[in-house]
């Protein structure tokens, strides 16, 4: 994977929607055509709702695996598949998640990642906090908040990070703690 740039948009309510946009390359001598993803949320509306992004450069379908309340474990098809050397850019959505109580985004790399991107807007909240940290694949972790930027857009709580070189088995996380404005 080159490049993976996420959004989340969180409602007031809670309600979430992500989407993710991967940048991928096929450094493999065998074309690619399936990626096997996994989506987890601690709260939910209902199902986990996985469709494609419409605006990418190939077609894809998703194909369920595995699904819980709040775990979905899935592929997503690429057609035409990725020949060797070649590279596209593929998303998908996921909705029905739900951020309640505990407010972060865990995220593991499944395999090398040049650059990764997360944006979070939640909707009618002041910040008191935010904070970002990488873990290593030996299990050691270092602060990541030297490419996290949080701020108030209006009413909204807004945050980005931004990691380079990432490796299989690292993961990055990103907490925040909302304060909401009194009903």
């Amino acid at each position: 994977m080159v490049e993976l740039a996420k959004t989340i948009d969180i409602a007031e309510d809670g309600a979430a929607r992500l989407e993710y946009r991967f940048d991928m390359l096929n450094l493999g001598d065998k074309p690619q055509a399936r990626v096997s993803c996994e989506v987890w949320f601690q709260h939910t509306t209902g199902p986990l709702v996985i469709k494609p992004v419409p605006d990418i450069d190939r077609r894809i379908a998703i194909q369920r695996i595995h699904d819980t309340t709040n775990l979905a474990k899935f592929a997503f098809q690429i057609s035409p598949p990725l020949k060797p050397g070649e590279w596209a850019r593929v998303g998908y959505v996921c909705e029905a998640g739900k951020f309640d109580l505990n407010h972060y985004w865990r995220e593991s790399m499944p395999r090398y990642c040049r650059r990764y991107e997360i944006h979070v807007r939640q909707r009618g909240v002041d910040l008191a906090g935010c904070t970002a940290s990488e873990e290593h694949p030996d299990g050691s972790e270092n602060s990541a908040t030297d490419s996290l930027v949080w701020d108030i857009d209006g009413k909204d709580a807004v945050m980005s990070l931004t990691r380079d070189h990432l490796r299989p088995n690292q993961a990055v996380t990103l907490r925040w703690e909302p304060i909401r404005e009194p009903a």
